[in-house]
């Protein structure tokens, strides 16, 4: 929360969507540190609302990715978990390529953001412990179902998966990690204004 000197903007949350674009330079991350790469498209949510005094806005929220969760049983060994990620990353990326019905698009793209190793506890089941798991974070919304599909499926890796949060709507999941609702007032500082 800020403090109550700062400036805030504020405005009454209408509705959200979605776009997939090359990156800002000056508000998101354009080079992968999973992957060692330049990336070339991002996703914004963009939230549209209205002000307490009336006026429509629209904002562009950057560095925000859909994910999934998937359990990780490997060794802990820093070394290998690095080397784990990266053969996933390329697994991915493979399957999803080959699903991509999209003839314009490079077939090489990249669809993961990041693979990162987490705690937390299952909450498909009864469990008492923490166990690890992967958090892959995608770079384009619309990819999150054909991932959920292919890790269902058994297609990476020949294993089945099962994916956690896969079936929370890239809005919604937004929504719920920062806390907001629809038609509640979202309260920002650090904001940029586009010119005319």
């Amino acid at each position: 929360m800020a403090k109550s000197n700062e400036e805030i903007f504020s405005f009454r949350i209408v509705d959200a969507d979605h776009y997939v674009t090359k990156p800002n330079k000056f508000m998101d991350i354009s080079y992968s540190s999973l992957y060692k790469e330049e990336l070339n498209q991002v996703p914004i949510l963009r939230i549209f609302g209205v002000t307490k005094f009336g006026q429509k806005c629209c904002i562009h929220i950057h560095q925000v990715y859909p994910y999934i969760y998937i359990k990780y049983a490997g060794s802990l060994d820093p070394e290998k978990v690095h080397d784990y990620m990266i053969k996933l990353f390329h697994a991915i990326n493979q399957v999803l390529n080959m699903t991509n019905s999209n003839s314009k698009t490079k077939i090489n793209l990249h669809h993961v953001y990041n693979i990162e190793l987490i705690q937390g506890i299952p909450f498909y089941g009864f469990y008492h412990n923490y166990e690890h798991f992967l958090k892959i974070s995608l770079l384009n919304p619309d990819f999150k179902k054909k991932l959920i599909t292919a890790l269902e499926k058994g297609l990476i890796f020949g294993k089945v998966f099962q994916p956690y949060e896969g079936h929370i709507p890239f809005k919604l999941q937004a929504f719920i990690d920062n806390y907001l609702s629809g038609f509640d007032f979202i309260h920002l500082k650090n904001i940029h204004f586009r010119n005319q």
